[in-house]
């Protein structure tokens, strides 16, 4: 590392401004009240808990009028100001709001936002005020069950009509949403110029497939098209149709609402689209193919000096580090996972890169349910070897990029909403301010080719400038605020500029002559070109098709023509009502009531006893209330059962409690009282280039009544390793795992006291050729008192499993899982989007007295298990499989729901890290 750190080679280290310092302790929540609002935050984040206040109030009346519904409580908004990555949540149990101060650093939105805060809030508001309307059988049921059964109105919904609303929104009433930014654009205008343009069946989920974000762009679509062609009132007309009757779909309600049918609408809006990019559909596309013609995203490389180095994300690979070859093929370096593709950036040699990744506490108390405490870090990877230095540690940073000679590295540092221009020592990690514009966001640093000066985009209300950082710190805005955006800078070899930028409305490839201040129209493309990187004769482009981000290549001249720098228009001021002095106090996050169910209970000999269960939770998360109670009827005494569980942000503490009858081996019934409280710590949690891995140590103390009074003591610890999986990697990828641990019974029957280890492990790797993957699972069960055969029972749990008489017991399977593929097929109220098969083969060793023995089990098997994307909440993955004794014939059907619910609707984010 030293030979990087040359101080008479760095270039920007003349004036390294103001050092950065570590963020503010822990402190609690604070809460301000509006006329609509409670704003929920910690300390240091007032100043943004009041923005949202200034705008909040006038963002809700106009959503409620829209939505012809206005709620009768304040709606919970949690400003979470710990997070290194951009995102937002509205959550149905308890109803609230959740915004992440942090703004993205991809520009997701464009650069036409004026306040990140704004655009989110106005959309988590609209699915809270959209998804809490009395419409339908929640009218009914939300007064009677509690306000969590206005949910059930989600379950039928379509991803479009959940999100197309707050799509819609974000951009109509506000400044610089989706609706009005050129990436977002690109992803539609692509597929209908190839006549691709996915159908309104595949609208209604998400898929592996692009555009990643589906469900936002075609419900921004029609609904903008359902609005502008019936009023802004239809879409709270269907809503109120579908609602009060949604099984068969939001189908009929479209039609008895618009006199079409649905699938007519949507074609028609299709048939607009395609009228309206009708003269670039004429337009030849610029230059040829350069990226491998493969679904998936090829970001614009460096050009080194061993070729051309960069981040792609596809379905095979997931996120990987590559070299491109003179073919246009690529040679994966490493799997790698970055905070946005923007944020990796090889060295001019070609033998290192920088890249910032997401980071996590171990444990912080100011994470919350939904806004873990997160950094972005920047390191360092030898390409030749794949070794990784982690350079900083605990920092927010982006778009790291390294001079020409590795001796600097310059990124932006998130600052609240904004993103300031930094150096980080390469050596120490020591980060110091070099550029902080008030009220503004730098991005996309770039060093010119000698290193001299660092060019990067300035945004400033919604308007792009293009700035010039030299030696001496001092900064020229060499191209003005306006209101194109400006995207992806790059220096040609000769101290030129090129860039992408929307000026005059599609994006186009322009050139910059910092010395003369001309300004030149370099190449269009039939959707669009957001960037480029000088190379040898030529130049590679970054543009969009139907398969996702493309790259191709051109030889044209880069002379280009001239542009006129005219339309600066300088930044304009909103005017906005004098903020209000809202009084901050302390908040306490109380469970809130959230919904009950008449529920019977089932005691042992299968009699129903009338009951009733609850459950209340808290708006950040830390509390949750979980009762049911019931009258017995056989006993004519009450029975129940209630759990606290505590999440403070460190770990989780758990209190359990309950009285119910049971019958023990002779059939004879007894009440049992239990009481018990849990302890879970994670003590290790780490994030890796290509994968990460948590360990945690947990305990549980538990006192019962039967047969005698009794205490209990669990204490068990965890460790787990994975791989960043690739979407088509349908069972995952490498990992392993490990559990451990023992109950102690004091004292155990017919023993002063008894113990029972046990110990689960299993390791997963891919086969040459990355497919199919072969799993090794191993459970461990032993008693110093009692039987365990019948513990760790066969796949599918058959009903024919041998009794031993055994006190340690050994299972062990050997799993053979190939995926079958990615799928794009609507089903009703979503889609199959995946499908893989399992073959295993299991037996089981037991143990007595010192003796080993084996009782002729041997099973085998196959299951199919699927994916289901329901909307935009729901994630399934039903299984079906046989279990067959193969030592008798015996078979054994069985089924698996496997249900994983996403509670939330989130904002669209770049979510390239999510997976590999």
């Amino acid at each position: 590392m030293r030979r990087y750190a040359s101080a008479a080679a760095l270039a920007l280290m003349i004036i390294l401004g103001s050092r950065v310092y570590a963020e503010a302790p822990y402190n609690g929540w604070m809460q301000i009240q509006t006329d609509y609002l409670l704003i929920i935050f910690e300390p240091q984040d007032l100043s943004y808990a009041r923005q949202i206040a200034e705008f909040g109030d006038d963002a809700y009346l106009k959503l409620a009028e829209l939505l012809n519904h206005f709620p009768s409580k304040r709606i919970p908004v949690v400003l979470a100001g710990r997070t290194a990555a951009a995102n937002g949540f509205y959550s149905p149990m308890p109803h609230s709001v959740t915004v992440f101060i942090t703004s993205p650093p991809s520009r997701f939105l464009g650069s036409r936002t004026e306040h990140w805060l704004e655009n989110l809030l106005i959309h988590e508001l609209a699915h809270y005020i959209h998804l809490t309307s009395p419409v339908g059988p929640a009218r009914v049921l939300a007064p009677i069950f509690g306000p969590d059964a206005a949910a059930m109105n989600t379950i039928f919904m379509p991803g479009w009509w959940l999100e197309g609303i707050t799509t819609w929104a974000e951009s109509a009433l506000a400044p610089g949403g989706r609706g009005d930014a050129p990436f977002f654009t690109l992803t539609y205008k692509a597929p209908v110029l190839e006549e691709t343009m996915w159908s309104l069946q595949q609208s209604a989920y998400q898929s592996a497939y692009p555009p990643r974000g589906r469900i936002y762009v075609a419900g921004y679509l029609f609904t903008s098209y359902l609005m502008e062609r019936f009023g802004h009132d239809v879409y709270y007309r269907i809503n109120a149709r579908f609602a009060a009757f949604p099984f068969f779909g939001i189908g009929p309600a479209v039609r008895r609402e618009t006199g079409y049918d649905a699938q007519e609408l949507y074609a028609d809006m299709v048939r607009m689209l395609s009228d309206r990019f009708a003269e670039d559909a004429g337009m030849p596309a610029a230059g040829m193919p350069f990226s491998p013609r493969k679904t998936g995203d090829y970001h614009i490389p460096v050009m080194t000096d061993t070729g051309p180095v960069g981040i792609i994300r596809t379905l095979e690979l997931g996120s990987a580090a590559v070299r491109y070859r003179e073919d246009g093929s690529v040679e994966v370096i490493r799997n790698l996972s970055v905070t946005d593709p923007q944020s990796f950036n090889p060295s001019a040699c070609g033998r290192f890169a920088v890249y910032a990744s997401y980071q996590a506490p171990v444990s912080h108390s100011a994470s919350i349910a939904l806004a873990e405490v997160s950094w972005a870090d920047v390191h360092l990877m030898e390409l030749d070897t794949g070794t990784v230095t982690r350079i900083t540690e605990g920092k927010r940073l982006f778009h790291p990029v390294l001079s020409p000679d590795g001796s600097s590295i310059a990124a932006i540092e998130r600052t609240g909403t904004r993103y300031r221009l930094v150096h980080v020592d390469p050596v120490t990690g020591d980060v110091s301010v070099l550029y902080d514009p008030p009220g503004a966001s730098v991005y996309e640093p770039r060093f010119s080719p000698d290193g001299s000066v660092l060019a990067a985009v300035e945004v400033k209300a919604g308007e792009s400038a293009l700035i010039i950082a030299d030696r001496n710190n001092q900064v020229s805005h060499i191209i003005p605020h306006a209101d194109g955006g400006i995207y992806r800078p790059r220096f040609t070899r000769d101290g030129h500029l090129l860039f992408g930028s929307d000026r005059d409305g599609s994006l186009a490839l322009y050139r910059f002559n910092p010395e003369t201040g001309e300004l030149f129209l370099v190449l269009e493309d039939p959707v669009g070109v957001f960037g480029a990187e000088p190379v040898r004769e030529g130049f590679i482009f970054g543009t969009y098709r139907s398969s996702g981000h493309t790259l191709r290549y051109s030889e044209a001249d880069l002379a280009g023509i001239p542009a006129d720098l005219s339309d600066a228009s300088g930044i304009p001021e909103r005017e906005l009502e004098p903020p209000k002095q809202y009084a901050a106090k302390p908040y306490r996050d109380f469970p809130r009531p959230g919904l009950w169910l008449p529920l019977p209970d089932v005691d042992a000999y299968g009699n129903l006893s009338p009951g009733a269960w609850g459950i209340m939770r808290s708006i950040l998360g830390r509390h949750a209330v979980s009762a049911s109670a019931a009258w017995n009827i056989p006993h004519a005494q009450p029975i129940g059962i209630a759990e606290y569980l505590f999440n403070p942000g460190w770990g989780s503490l758990s209190v359990y409690g309950s009285s119910r009858f049971h019958a023990d081996p002779n059939g004879d019934p007894y009440r049992e009282h239990i009481f018990s409280i849990a302890l879970s710590l994670p003590v290790l949690q780490r994030s890796y280039a290509y994968g990460r891995d948590l360990a945690q140590v947990s305990s549980r103390l538990q006192l019962g009544s039967y047969p005698y009074g009794y205490a209990a003591i669990t204490a068990q610890a965890s460790y787990g390793y994975l791989r960043y999986a690739a979407p088509a990697e349908f069972f995952g990828s490498h990992g392993f795992s490990i559990l451990g641990g023992s109950h102690f019974i004091f004292p155990a029957p017919s023993e002063p006291w008894g113990a029972e280890p046990y110990m689960q492990a299993s390791m997963q790797a891919s086969m040459p050729g990355r497919l199919p993957l072969v799993r090794l699972e191993l459970g461990l069960r032993t008693s110093t008192f009692s039987d365990v055969s019948t513990a760790l029972p066969p796949r599918g749990s058959p009903p024919w499993i041998p009794e031993a008489d055994a006190r340690a017991k050994a299972q062990g399977s050997l799993l053979v899982r190939l995926p079958l593929g990615l799928f794009d097929q609507p089903i009703p109220f979503g889609g199959l989007t995946g499908a893989g098969l399992t073959a295993f083969i299991q037996s089981a060793l037991y143990g007595d007295s010192g003796s080993i023995f084996w009782q002729k089990e041997l099973y085998g098997g196959a299951e199919l298990t699927t994916e289901l994307s329901l909307g935009g909440l729901a994630s399934l993955r039903p299984s079906v499989g046989i279990t067959a004794d193969l030592m008798t014939g015996s078979l054994h059907p069985y089924f698996d729901l496997n249900i994983s619910t996403w509670i939330g609707s989130r904002a669209e984010v770049d979510q390239f890290t999510l997976r590999r």
